[in-house]
């Protein structure tokens, strides 16, 4: 999942999906560019804010913020949370 709408996610969704996953997108404003890259791929588009329990049962979540203040909710809540038993490289969830 990446979580933000700003052009910087546009190219993260492009990367994701051309290894073959399929990207949920959580933002409540999406640049056109995010908007271009969502079409024809394996893509959904929640213009939402993303819930934190949705957040921290995400596998892979990948964070584009153009501000530094939902980039730390965002850093917060994923530090807190993680899919029960699984674990990151670090160790953490």
């Amino acid at each position: 999942m990446v979580v933000g709408g700003s052009a910087a996610a546009a190219w993260k969704v492009e990367l994701l999906s051309a290894a073959g996953a399929h990207v949920d997108v959580f933002a409540t404003e999406l640049a056109d560019e995010v908007v271009a890259a969502a079409q024809g791929v394996d893509v959904t588009l929640h213009r939402r804010a993303i819930e934190d329990r949705i957040l921290q049962a995400a596998v892979l979540a990948i964070g584009a913020f153009d501000d530094e203040a939902p980039a730390a909710e965002f850093a917060a809540t994923r530090a807190g949370g993680g899919r029960r038993g699984q674990r990151g490289l670090d160790g953490r969830p």
